[in-house]
């Protein structure tokens, strides 16, 4: 004898919900797109990093010449400044020299005033004496 044959169960849903979601098949299209976008940021991402660290190290080089010279101009400024203060010493030593000079040239001009001075009442004096002594004692 034979068995009946049965009909497949089909099962019944209860609800919308409990319906299973179909799942699409990812198709090799969009694999290739994905995989071409997901290159195409990274490339752009790595390019861009790559203009910032380049930015970054121009700067920071930048940042080296400039104390390199910040350091140099400074030292140039200590010399400067000690050549500076030796000119300034030696110029007050000629004026102090000229000053004392000036003064020396004040006391010979004195000097030669009061000799002449001097020079002329001895010639009057002497003028005076070079008559005799009668003349002399007679007026």
């Amino acid at each position: 004898p034979r068995l009946p044959v049965r009909p497949p169960k089909i099962p019944l849903f209860r609800s919308p919900f409990d319906r299973p979601t179909p799942r699409p098949l990812p198709l090799p299209s969009a694999e290739i797109s994905r995989d071409a976008a997901l290159a195409s940021v990274s490339g752009l991402t790595e390019k861009m990093v790559d203009a910032v660290n380049a930015g970054t190290v121009e700067v920071f080089e930048n940042q080296k010449r400039v104390e390199e010279q910040a350091r140099e101009l400074r030292r140039k400024g200590a010399k400067f400044a000690g050549v500076t203060s030796e000119w300034v010493r030696i110029v007050r030593g000629f004026d102090d020299d000229l000053r004392e000079i000036g003064d020396f040239e004040g006391w010979i001009k004195r000097v030669e005033l009061d000799l002449n001075n001097l020079t002329q009442a001895m010639k009057k004096v002497a003028e005076q004496g070079s008559g005799s002594p009668r003349e002399r004692g007679a007026s």
